[in-house]
């Protein structure tokens, strides 16, 4: 039997995420309780050091996110 179980209260680490994105979607962002949510100011603050687990960016932002991407 194959499967997969996912805890009903995760693994206990939190996850750092980062949301590239600007207008309604920043806003949704800043609602579901991201703490780092934004455009260019967030590439420069992430161009230093990189310290979110999950970075989740709209399609309008991919230009702004490929200034950083690590391929």
């Amino acid at each position: 039997m194959r499967g997969s179980f996912v805890p009903p209260h995760g693994l206990g680490k939190k996850v750092n995420i980062a949301v590239f994105a600007q207008g309604k979607a920043a806003e949704e962002a800043k609602a579901l309780g991201v703490k780092k949510v934004g455009g260019e100011d967030l590439v420069t603050a992430l161009q230093e050091k990189i310290d979110v687990d999950v970075i989740i960016a709209t399609p309008d932002m991919m230009a702004v996110v490929s200034k950083i991407a690590k391929f």
